[in-house]
């Protein structure tokens, strides 16, 4: 009799452990999802710019719009940007004449854009009946964008302001504008800004500088406190430093540009930042042998100038074709 007790003892010991070990896990979890609840609000505060969407300013010119019911609205024209700060404030759409708006332009903050699930488009989060009454301009009289007007546009709105003393330029302005060194002399080409959506924050530009800077003729991609936007309508910019310091930027192959999608690359681009965020006065002066060439390195500099010139054209016609083909693609 004895034996038969121990024997079912023996049996009924696991069942026992078992239902021990799962109340453990169950516990555990419940103590993990209490966890989870309480570092959640740690983690949705993490900067928004490490999984946003990256786009080039020069695709982003042209892109369709449509309102989330995936109509079509029209097009952006162009995009202000803040060179102070690095950051596209406003994206000027072209409606076409919908809803009777006329050929008007009108300028919305960027932050009201987001991805449309079709690809090459992007949706705009507006009321149709508030789009009638929102301020436009015409294409041959822009504003200046000053302060007074884009705290119009704001109000209307509903966003921010940007900072008083601040210098807006057109992004095809800039990207058809020159980069100038701290005499004011023509080293090379912007290429492209890559911006980040919906934020508008510029990740870097992309520079293409003359061989007399930059040897290996590479891209290279900088953190917009790395100009200075100094005449009249902002096409132009200044790098503030010098050749020395160009070598730490990162840098690419013409033809083999970084994922825009890359963390990596970007983090780089940020290491790069610090140098100017630590030392804004960075640019020294050039030796005059840097400023004024020989006619040799005059002819060269036209020279790099047609090129990336004839470059620039086939990229854009590129850009043209693959944003016309990306619908039949789908189909």
């Amino acid at each position: 009799m004895k034996i038969k007790q121990k024997l079912s003892y023996l049996m009924i010991l696991p069942a026992i452990a078992l239902g021990a070990a799962s109340a453990q896990a169950a516990d555990a979890d419940k103590r993990a999802t209490a966890a989870q609840a309480v570092n959640a609000p740690a983690r949705t505060s993490a900067p928004a710019t490490a999984g946003a969407a990256q786009m080039r300013a020069s695709d982003l010119i042209g892109t369709n719009v449509v309102n989330r019911q995936g109509e079509g609205l029209g097009e952006i024209k162009d995009l202000v940007v803040d060179t102070t700060s690095g950051k596209v404030q406003y994206a000027v759409v072209s409606f076409g004449g919908f809803l009777g708006l006329g050929d008007k332009l009108f300028a919305y903050p960027l932050e009201r854009f987001e991805r449309a699930s079709e690809r090459g488009k992007l949706a705009l989060n507006v009321d149709k009946e508030k789009m009638k009454s929102a301020p436009g301009f015409d294409d041959k009289a822009w504003p200046k964008f000053d302060e007074r007007y884009r705290a119009g546009v704001d109000r209307f709105h509903g966003t921010k302001s940007g900072a008083a003393n601040v210098r807006y330029a057109r992004a095809s302005q800039i990207l058809d504008g020159d980069v100038k060194d701290g005499s004011n002399n023509d080293i090379g080409d912007i290429e492209d800004m890559v911006v980040s959506l919906p934020d508008g924050k510029v990740s870097y530009v992309v520079l293409e500088f003359d061989r007399a800077w930059n040897p290996d003729d590479k891209l290279v991609a900088m953190p917009m406190k790395a100009l200075k936007s100094e005449d009249g309508d902002g096409s132009d910019l200044v790098y503030t430093a010098n050749k020395e310091q160009l070598k730490g930027a990162p840098s690419f192959e013409k033809n083999r540009w970084p994922d825009m999608a890359d963390a990596r690359f970007r983090a780089d681009v940020s290491r790069y930042e610090q140098t100017w965020i630590n030392n804004p006065a960075a640019w020294k002066e050039a030796p005059q042998a840097q400023r004024s060439g020989p006619v040799e390195r005059a002819a060269e500099r036209t020279a790099d100038k047609v090129e990336r010139a004839a470059e620039r054209a086939g990229d854009k016609a590129e850009r043209t074709v693959d944003r016309m083909s990306a619908p039949a693609k789908q189909q």
